[in-house]
């Protein structure tokens, strides 16, 4: 069965020159057209001169320092098409246009089950992606890796860090998960503040090629390779099982 990265969160971070974290308030949000007035509130905000955060019912949250803003998204049971928080980015950043935008971040944080397999997650680390070594038996159990690569695209940087992870789902038994968290780094170009809001939001518009690269990177280049070994040993286990005699074979009497 093949094995595909389940997206839990999106999270949006814009960095920037000039930002005042008090401007971030549920009446700025709702009056600039950012966010819908029927939207209602999780918790109360936070805001000061340092930080502000602002958490929403429907699992989108936003918090702001002076040198960045964060927009979050929970995905979970979510379809692409309902993904709202790189709308949000850039309508925020249409409505604050002097803030000196520097840098784009959007990161995904998904994650993979291996069912009835305990300690599946970790024994793909140290055997698939690492090659053995004596570096692995040191201490009374096997060593928990983490791994990060760093990948150069066309546009940007990909930053991808795998870890291994116990999931304990509802009235489920403790679940081995490998744990794909990829950020895409953007620098901000532009002569001109309007030219640096404009190439900041060409970039949000893309988001959706983003996530389509994680997702094929993760379930295509690494998850491949547990799907081909399963079909092999499910291939085993079935001709140990049921051997066939060839056709011009005979058995002797």
């Amino acid at each position: 069965m093949n094995k595909t990265v389940i997206a839990e969160e999106i999270v949006v971070t814009v960095a920037a020159k000039n930002h005042n974290p008090n401007l971030l308030s549920v009446d700025f949000l709702k009056y600039s057209g950012i966010v819908p007035f029927d939207w209602g509130l999780a918790s109360p905000p936070v805001q000061n001169n340092q930080f502000a955060r602002i958490v929403f019912e429907n699992g989108i949250y936003l918090e702001a320092q002076p040198s960045r803003i964060c927009f979050s998204e929970i995905l979970v049971g979510k379809p692409e098409a309902a993904i709202l928080v790189p709308e949000l980015a850039s309508k925020y950043v249409t409505a604050l246009p002097h803030a000196e935008y520097l840098a784009l971040g959007i990161s995904f944080k998904g994650y993979v089950a291996f069912e009835g397999q305990l300690n599946a997650a970790n024994e793909y680390l140290n055997n698939t992606l690492l090659s053995k070594g004596p570096w692995q038996d040191i201490g009374t159990q096997a060593v928990v890796p983490t791994i990060n690569l760093v990948y150069t695209l066309e546009r940007g940087q990909l930053n991808l860090t795998i870890s291994s992870a116990a999931l304990r789902p509802p009235k489920s038994l403790e679940l081995s998960a490998l744990l794909f968290f990829g950020n895409f780094e953007f620098g901000i170009a532009g002569e001109s503040a309007e030219n640096q809001l404009q190439s900041l939001k060409d970039y949000l518009s893309n988001w959706q090629a983003n996530f389509e690269t994680y997702q094929n990177l993760v379930n295509q280049k690494f998850m491949s390779v547990v799907a081909q070994r399963e079909s092999m040993a499910d291939l085993f286990a079935m001709n140990s099982t049921n051997p066939l005699l060839p056709a011009n074979s005979h058995q002797i009497k």
